[in-house]
């Protein structure tokens, strides 16, 4: 039985209709000019989100051997959106600047889903360059909770750096907040750093069972799959700590092997 069924997800979210379009989409932003200088931002930017749709759906419908072919690209998409020359040049209502873009522009769902797919594909240096975006101007950005924009933060300075040291502020942001989801994942990335395998399948267990009651509950496709928690075991995994994912959980990690 296909994901989707498991989920009691609607056969209609994956009609070919709604895949051609996507893929169509992908085709338009690659090869056609944004017929206004303001939509530039959301050409690139859609490059991801629909190429990352895509990987879920045929993840969803048990097509694993499709998702290579649109998750590889979107690295480059990625580091186009993130720290292209269209950001120095290009007007976004009305301002140019990255200073403007980080405190403006949505950056978390197209970092996540592309550290997400990088980590499924063992692209750890992709993942690398791609975190050497969020800053603190990101915490500017007019959405989300700080306790969310932090922990990305967090995460992508330990990508780039294999350290919490310059973290301090972010980390402090997600201790003293309201949020237990972040508590959650940033336990979990203290036992990674400590190489710590019986204290990650313990925290990692906690956060599975939030995921579960809090995030799984969430009608969009994603989120039917452990974004958070297959980014933290493969990166367990990657620092070559043995690791098992808890079987009980087990349909909601992402892996193609």
């Amino acid at each position: 039985m296909p994901l989707y069924e498991k989920f009691g997800l609607d056969s209609q979210v994956f009609t070919k209709e709604r895949f051609r379009n996507a893929q169509e989409r992908i085709l338009t932003s690659l090869n056609i000019t944004p017929p206004h200088i303001d939509l530039v931002s959301d050409y690139k930017s859609g490059l991801i989100f629909d190429s990352s749709w895509l990987c879920f759906c045929y993840y969803m419908i048990d097509e694993k051997d499709r998702i290579e072919h649109y998750a590889r690209p979107m690295f480059d998409y990625a580091l186009d959106y993130f720290f292209g020359e269209w950001r120095d040049t290009t007007p976004r209502d009305g301002k140019i600047g990255e200073e403007f873009l980080k405190r403006g522009e949505l950056w978390i769902r197209y970092f996540r889903e592309s550290i997400l797919w990088a980590g499924v594909l063992g692209q750890w240096d992709k993942a690398k360059e791609i975190s050497k975006y969020p800053d603190e101007l990101c915490m500017e950005a007019d959405f989300e909770s700080k306790e969310r924009k932090a922990w990305y933060i967090v995460l992508a300075i330990y990508l780039r750096e294999m350290s919490l040291d310059n973290a301090v502020k972010f980390i402090d942001f997600i201790e003293n907040g309201k949020k237990k989801r972040e508590k959650l994942l940033l336990n979990i990335l203290k036992t990674i750093i400590a190489e710590d395998a019986d204290g990650f399948a313990k925290t990692f267990k906690v956060y599975m069972k939030h995921y579960k009651s809090h995030e799984f509950t969430q009608r969009s496709v994603p989120e039917k799959l452990a974004i958070d928690g297959t980014i933290m075991f493969n990166l367990a995994k990657h620092k070559g700590i043995d690791v098992t994912f808890p079987k009980e959980y087990i349909d909601h990690y992402i892996f193609l092997d």
